[in-house]
């Protein structure tokens, strides 16, 4: 059955039915889609992310923030730091923590109060 139904969401949305990945909850999907992009492009230690992301995300990110030993916040994993600007920072001050070996640099982006996402410009 499952093969079944790969196959037809891989045919819907274009995909090989390899491709395709059911997971049992919103979290291992959330998980799932970070690492899968993580893993494409190593190389690549800055994730963006908004505040109000589920969880799963925001949980997923302040591990891997904390996980290779950045220089950054320290804190509980209710809520990233921010200024009265609204800005996230380090607990350093800087909006670009040096990053040691494994770890991943996070921005956590504030929305305004329609939930959208509040854009600033330096």
């Amino acid at each position: 059955m499952t093969r079944i139904a790969r196959e037809q969401v891989a045919e819907l949305i274009g995909a090989h039915s390899m491709d395709v990945i059911f997971t049992s909850c919103p979290t291992k999907s959330n998980n799932a889609a970070i690492a899968a992009a993580l893993s494409a492009n190593p190389a690549k230690r800055h994730i963006v992310t908004s505040r109000v992301e589920h969880s799963s995300v925001l949980d997923y990110c302040m591990a891997l923030e904390k996980s290779g030993t950045l220089v950054g916040w320290s804190g509980d994993f209710t809520s990233p730091p921010e200024s009265r600007d609204g800005v996230i920072r380090s607990s350093n001050g800087g909006l670009n923590p040096p990053l040691r070996e494994g770890a991943h640099r996070v921005t956590y982006l504030p929305v305004d109060r329609d939930g959208l996402l509040f854009c600033w410009f330096n």
